[in-house]
């Protein structure tokens, strides 16, 4: 499967901040910040994508061997990817991304998010 079309300098970049918001950080709103402008060069369609529980579930999980709770994820699309701290960043294909990184899948809502605005007074960008 092909990663997206980062060049040398934007994947190195996204490697690093992702690497600084590892899924263990629970700052996936910071990652997208720091991941949505790259993205947009490859992608100007590029937009933050909220993943939350549908039908009342209080958090969701997603799978091992990076398995944690969370009450919802930020992430990127782009390229027809989805990138994430669970994806790295060659991103995974879009289509399949929630089968592959989330436990009950099928439970999930997606929805578009500013990721400038979502988190911001819990998940700042500028700190380590």
């Amino acid at each position: 499967m092909m990663a997206i079309r980062w060049s040398e300098a934007q994947r190195a970049y996204v490697a690093d901040v992702l690497k600084r918001f590892d899924y263990k950080s629970d700052r996936c709103a910071a990652a997208a910040r720091g991941v949505l402008p790259v993205a947009r060069q490859v992608d100007d369609k590029a937009v933050g994508l909220r993943l939350a529980a549908s039908e009342g579930a209080p958090f969701i999980l997603s799978k091992p061997p990076k398995s944690r709770q969370f009450y919802h994820h930020v992430l990127v699309e782009a390229d027809a990817h989805r990138v994430d701290a669970f994806t790295g960043e060659d991103g995974f294909d879009a289509d399949r991304y929630l089968e592959r990184y989330w436990q009950h899948h099928e439970h999930l809502f997606v929805s578009e998010v500013d990721v400038e605005t979502i988190d911001v007074g819990i998940q700042r960008g500028d700190e380590p």
